[in-house]
């Protein structure tokens, strides 16, 4: 599996990728970085490509807050 960070996803092909897969990763990072991240994972998937999200901690007001 890919683990992404910023040096490896800009370096990773684009348009190659059928499934990405996060888990418990954006209630992690800044919520700036977020589009960015979202982003890169439009770039590296297929045109059918699939995106699965997991997250335990939905965002909330208060959490974005503390970020």
């Amino acid at each position: 599996g890919l683990h992404l960070n910023p040096t490896m996803a800009r370096n990773y092909p684009s348009l190659t990728t059928s499934v990405v897969f996060t888990s418990m990763l954006f209630h992690h990072i800044n919520f700036d970085l977020h589009k960015r991240i979202l982003n890169e994972i439009v770039r590296v998937s297929k045109a059918c490509g699939r995106f699965y999200i997991f997250e335990h901690k939905p965002v909330t007001v208060k959490n974005s807050e503390r970020m």
